[in-house]
């Protein structure tokens, strides 16, 4: 008298035979979308009708003496959905962490019990081969799954990472940015971890590259605030920015390239000229864009000047050499970077008074940086 529901992705093949009748508690939920059908008749949610749900993988069979009350009154403790988490073969789809984000998205509460009297149908076992199958579909329906969430970095139970963003190998994960302001920070997000990750990579590889060939750089704008504040790049940011004596440019090889064509160096960098103005950029792969931008300057009468402006960036503003005098090193995305020498006098000069202190989105005039940010 159970019901009891049989969920599957695709419509199983060779065909289930279910009863025909009417009185059939037995229902088959097909999950793949489908245009000639409604909405209710592929979400498995929509046919329960019960306080409680057992999820049970397939190739089980229940041990005759664990009684269904048993489970629902000694087990559940209020739970809405509980689950079986026996070890799980080849035939069978049953991801914990799927099922958990699932449950959490919809505000059901769930319990994975692993001592249950259930027992694995013995008429088949899976090969060495079956099994490394079976991993390998895991993997690829878990990365499936996080991409869908857009959930790029994982934490698992013993401090591992794992990584589900872009790559060198794929685009980044925000699109062109306009008005200073990226995508992201309109649906309430900072800059997504893949791409923050790449941008420290990036960043650590240019410097790099620049102190080996003798090439002065210091920190500039949002980085050097960031760098100011946790030593890192600010949380929303999306590039990384560097001032540079532009008569040095020559000292290193793929600068000087650059000006002219870009050129890929032998770690899959893209160094090449910026098409916004007179400055140079170092992108992450020539398919994942994100960049370290290089500001020439140079002196004018004590004055450090360039050849480009940006006029909706406000801190975008000549100032004396003798913030530079001498460069120093801070920290700043696992590196020991080079930065002005009094460096809350350069940034209140570039920004104004309190710079530190006060958070702020890059174009406030249009999204302004959150109060309940501040103690995150």
């Amino acid at each position: 008298m159970i019901k009891v529901l049989i969920i599957s992705n695709e419509l199983p093949y060779p065909p289930l035979q279910l009863p025909s009748i009417s009185t059939c508690n037995i229902h088959l939920v097909v999950t793949r979308p489908d245009v000639t059908k409604k909405w209710q008749d592929t979400d498995p949610l929509a046919h329960i009708k019960t306080d409680y749900v057992l999820i049970i993988p397939q190739s089980i069979i229940f041990h005759k003496e664990t009684p269904l009350d048993h489970l629902k009154f000694n087990s559940l403790n209020g739970a809405l959905f509980t689950a079986t988490s026996t070890k799980i073969h080849l035939n069978v789809i049953f991801i914990k962490e799927s099922l958990s984000i699932q449950a959490r998205i919809r505000g059901l509460r769930i319990k994975f019990e692993d001592d249950l009297k259930l027992w694995k149908n013995s008429g088949w076992q899976p090969s060495e081969r079956d099994e490394m199958k079976m991993e390998s579909l895991r993997k690829s329906r878990l990365a499936s799954l996080y991409w869908k969430l857009q959930i790029k970095k994982v934490t698992t139970t013993n401090d591992e990472v794992e990584w589900y963003g872009c790559k060198k190998t794929s685009s980044r994960c925000f699109p062109t940015i306009f008005n200073n302001t990226p995508s992201y920070l309109f649906e309430n997000k900072w800059t997504p971890p893949c791409c923050l990750e790449n941008l420290r990579k990036t960043a650590r590889h240019v410097f790099s590259v620049l102190e080996k060939c003798g090439t002065r750089y210091w920190l500039e704008g949002g980085s050097l605030l960031g760098a100011v504040r946790n030593s890192d790049i600010i949380p929303w940011d999306f590039d990384v920015d560097l001032g540079i004596y532009q008569e040095d440019i020559n000292k290193c090889p793929l600068l000087s390239y650059a000006t002219k064509q870009a050129v890929k160096d032998e770690e899959g960098y893209v160094w090449e000229k910026a098409i916004e103005g007179e400055f140079l950029r170092v992108q992450y792969s020539e398919t994942n864009r994100v960049h370290v931008d290089l500001f020439p300057f140079y002196p004018k009468n004590g004055i450090m000047t360039k050849q480009t402006w940006f006029h909706d960036h406000p801190q975008d503003k000549e100032f004396p050499e003798a913030f530079l005098k001498p460069l120093i090193k801070i920290p700043f995305v696992g590196w020991q970077a080079y930065a002005p020498a009094n460096i809350t006098q350069f940034l209140e000069y570039k920004f104004g008074k309190g710079v530190i202190d006060n958070p702020q989105y890059p174009n406030p005039n249009l999204l302004s940086y959150p109060s309940s940010k501040e103690s995150e």
